[in-house]
C-alpha cells in the first residue's frame, strides 16, 4: 500500500479473543499510548484518527488532542455488559463520563450512526458528525438470492442476519424477541 504499519509490542501477551476489557488491556494501552506519542513526534501527521475510545484516551494520556475521535458505539450503554460485577448504573454512568470527556477533548468527533451521533452530542453538549458508511446499503431482494445461495438458505424464506461477535455487550439476544415480533 505505500504505508509503514506501526504495531505495538504484544506484551503483556495478550492471548484473548474475546473484545472488551481485561487486566492486560491497561498495559497494552499505555504501550499504545508511549509508542503513538513517539510516532507522532517522528512523523508530525496532519490527521491522526482515533478508532474509538482506546485509541482516543491513547491520544489524551500523552496531550494529543488534535484528532478526530470515531464512535463506534456508546460505551455508557455498553460497559455494564463488561463489568456484570459492577451496578450497571455505575458502570453506565462511568462509560458515558470517559465518552463526554473524549468527545469535548478531541478536535472533532464522529459516530457511526445518526442515532450514536446524536447521543453522543446531547451527551457532550457539543456536535458529533455522522461518518457515512462507505459501502452501499442493499434494499429490498437485491442480491437476496445469491446470498441464500452462498448460505445454503431457502430463497424464498425470510430471513435475518445478525452479524456481530456473541459478547453479552452486542444484546443480540434482543435479535431473537424481534424475530418474534417480525413473525407476528
Amino acid at each position: 500500500s505505500g504505508y509503514t504499519v506501526h504495531r505495538i509490542a504484544d506484551w503483556p501477551r495478550e492471548r484473548s479473543l474475546r473484545s472488551g476489557p481485561s487486566l492486560r488491556k491497561p498495559l497494552l494501552d499505555l504501550s499504545l499510548s508511549l509508542r503513538l506519542r513517539s510516532l507522532h513526534r517522528r512523523l508530525e501527521p496532519d490527521l491522526l484518527v482515533a478508532h474509538h475510545v482506546e485509541a482516543a484516551c491513547a491520544a489524551q494520556l500523552v496531550g494529543l488532542t488534535r484528532h478526530t475521535f470515531v464512535a463506534h458505539t456508546a460505551l455508557g450503554s455498553e460497559l455494564p455488559g463488561y463489568l456484570p460485577a459492577v451496578p450497571a448504573a455505575l458502570s453506565s454512568a462511568l462509560g458515558a463520563t470517559v465518552e463526554r470527556w473524549l468527545v469535548r477533548r478531541c478536535d472533532r468527533a464522529v459516530g457511526v450512526s445518526p442515532l450514536l451521533s446524536a447521543a453522543l452530542s446531547a451527551e457532550a453538549g457539543r456536535q458529533v458528525d455522522v461518518l457515512p458508511i462507505p459501502w452501499e446499503r442493499v434494499d429490498g431482494n437485491e442480491g437476496q438470492e445469491e446470498a441464500c445461495g452462498v448460505l445454503g438458505i431457502d430463497p424464498g424464506l425470510r430471513w435475518l442476519l445478525y452479524a456481530g461477535n456473541l459478547d453479552h455487550y452486542q444484546g443480540w439476544e434482543t435479535m431473537l424477541d424481534a424475530l418474534r415480533e417480525l413473525t407476528r
